[in-house]
């Protein structure tokens, strides 16, 4: 009798993990489907969605982004219930009991001497909190993104203006509400998103489609975009994404991915593909005319080779990268000399002006020349590699003895030196490339000096026929970056006399900055030709003044432990962590908007369930 309980328990035990595996599996598969449109739509359909040309571009782009990701939220809250329904129904709430099982599993002990178990009583609450943060995965990054959503809930409660704060709609829409979406999209993405390889290549194709358009447009192509508007516009507006600067945003975000994808890329099909998406996103970020692109290029290309570099092929992949950026300079410089009408005519930019230099083409040479020098080390590795392996299977083939013993002992003594040998040839090869990133860093250093050199001279009055042609971007003044000396300055002042405690530590409200500036200085705004200033064009120093010391604070310290997390595992995570960096630098100089934060968001929490998937990986 106690034979056939024991089977019937043993049967009955299979029974129940097989149905808590087809319920894990069933609502596994729903979750992971609804996550992968969501994903899908907002990196690859959402910045090619327009309602009415430009004119409702912001609010159109805002619309389609919070009220789905409402829609989610609530949907995913009801396939939760079912899935504890399902499990108490089918599974006798087996799943749910386990989560409790795991945060009693370490209780204290009645079976313990008095003094042990005081002791556990002292640590037992401490020791909870940290089980439960462990049993439901919260890591650093869940917290630091919470901390700052709560810093943005106290600001609208604080702010003057709590309406408008909630909503953004006196700025560009980044209110607390676009923050709580962003964080109901963390939690979906990172816990229930599954990363796929083709999700990255169809978002650079999509990505690209954008770009095109608005190279295009660079030539003046309008498309019927601007009828009814003032054909100033056609000059500042372009692609499906509006605003210029808010272009080259995006495409900066394209090219830290497209780079990263060629750079890291083995085969042949993904690295001609990866390629061309650099190409396109080359041209796209030059011809986008903003001057912001220049941050962003610059932080990709100085990353990419301390995150990337690992072989010769590496090496000449991105000094090729290189070279094709300033020869894409150069050749947009061409076109706009040569006399075909260009959204360049109006107000040159940098980098096109700077391309026009005479001493620019020797910039081309040196780069080709570097592609070619290391093309050849690849080569030759490349060639070195192939004939050890070559040497291997001759070897094996040719070794011919009278004994098992002696034939299986002369073959691992020949092949063991070969595979030294080739062992040697990595090695040499890691240890140049070592020497390589060491002198990378020596460069970033010697160019950040020279950057703080070049700034102090022209500030001061050294030579100022020097930095003349260059005054926009090197002198800080009001006019500085097109007004943004001049809003800092608005900035500061009413920091310094009208902000109170609570606006400092907390700020103003989020989104709040045409508030301040039209209700103290609307005067000189005009008096200046600028009109209005609804945004400090510096992400950074917009969070100081409209969330305060402590809001700023903890979005830094948000994106930094995101850029970590990115950074630590998988290629894939590399790749997308170098366009947040591209973001994240050349928000410096820029505004956020919901036509890329969106992308931005999504795209990073994606990349962060890439890093904690291989994490995973690894570790198995």
């Amino acid at each position: 009798m106690g034979k056939y309980k024991t089977i019937y328990g043993k049967i009955k035990g299979e029974d129940k993990m097989k149905t808590e595996a087809q319920i894990k599996k069933l609502f596994g598969g729903i979750t992971e489907r609804l996550m992968e449109v969501y994903v899908l739509f907002y990196i690859c359909l959402f910045p090619l969605c327009m309602h009415d040309k430009y004119y409702d571009v912001l609010h159109f782009h805002f619309k389609i982004f919070w009220k789905p990701t409402i829609a989610y939220f609530v949907g995913f809250l009801i396939i939760g219930l079912l899935f504890l329904f399902c499990d108490a129904l089918y599974n006798h709430g087996a799943i749910r009991r386990s989560y409790f099982d795991k945060l009693n599993k370490d209780e204290m002990s009645d079976t313990k001497g008095a003094k042990k178990a005081n002791e556990e009583k002292n640590n037992f609450e401490a020791k909870k909190k940290w089980k439960i943060c462990e049993v439901l995965k919260v890591g650093s990054l869940d917290i630091s993104i919470t901390v700052f959503l709560l810093i943005l809930i106290i600001s609208t409660i604080f702010a003057e203006y709590p309406y408008e704060a909630f909503w953004g709609d006196r700025g560009r829409y980044q209110g607390l509400l676009l923050w709580l979406m962003f964080y109901i999209a963390y939690w979906l993405v990172t816990r229930f998103y599954k990363f796929k390889k083709w999700h990255i290549f169809a978002y650079m194709g999509f990505a690209s489609l954008v770009c095109m358009w608005g190279i295009s447009n660079f030539f003046l192509n309008t498309y019927g975009m601007f009828e009814g508007t003032n054909d100033i516009f056609k000059y500042t507006f372009v692609s499906s994404i509006g605003n210029i600067n808010t272009y080259t945003a995006f495409t900066g975000i394209l090219y830290g991915v497209s780079v990263g994808m060629f750079i890291s890329s083995e085969k042949l099909g993904t690295t001609i593909y990866a390629y061309i998406v650099v190409l396109i996103a080359s041209f796209a970020h030059i011809m986008g005319l903003s001057d912001n692109a220049v941050l962003s290029m610059g932080i990709v290309l100085v990353a990419a080779p301390l995150l990337l570099w690992k072989s010769y092929k590496n090496v000449t992949k991105y000094f090729l990268v290189v070279t094709t950026y300033i020869a894409a300079m150069k050749i947009t410089s061409l076109i706009t000399l040569s006399g075909i009408g260009t959204m360049n005519d109006l107000d040159p930019s940098f980098q096109i002006t700077f391309a026009g230099k005479e001493f620019f083409a020797k910039l081309i040479v040196v780069s080709v020349v570097l592609t070619m020098f290391f093309f050849g080390l690849a080569i030759k590795e490349h060639k070195g590699t192939k004939k050890i392996n070559k040497k291997n299977i001759n070897t094996e083939e040719t070794v011919k003895l009278n004994t098992d013993n002696s034939k299986n002992s002369s073959k691992a003594v020949i092949t063991g030196e070969n595979t030294k040998s080739q062992e040697m040839v990595v090695k040499d090869e890691k240890s140049v490339i070592k020497k390589l990133k060491f002198a990378w860093c020596g460069v970033i250093v010697l160019v950040v000096a020279a950057i703080i050199t070049v700034l102090v001279l022209a500030n001061t009055g050294w030579h100022a026929e020097l930095w003349a042609p260059y005054s926009n971007m090197l002198i800080f003044n009001d006019s500085w970056g097109t007004g943004r000396g001049l809003v800092w300055r608005l900035g500061m002042e009413y920091w310094h006399n009208d902000a109170t405690l609570i606006s400092k530590l907390f700020g103003y409200g989020p989104d709040t900055f045409y508030i301040i500036t039209m209700d103290r200085f609307m005067n000189i705004m005009q008096n200046a030709g600028y009109g209005m200033f609804d945004s400090a064009h510096n992400e950074y120093f917009e969070y100081f003044i409209t969330i305060g010391i402590f809001g700023l604070l903890a979005y830094v310290v948000f994106m930094i432990t995101a850029l970590k997390e990115l950074f630590k595992d998988g290629v894939y995570s590399k790749i997308i962590g170098l366009a947040v960096l591209a973001y994240a630098c050349q928000a410096l100089v820029n505004i956020a908007v919901p036509i890329i934060t969106p992308v931005l968001m999504i795209f990073m929490f994606a990349g962060i369930k890439v890093s904690k998937d291989s994490k995973i990986v690894r570790k198995s």
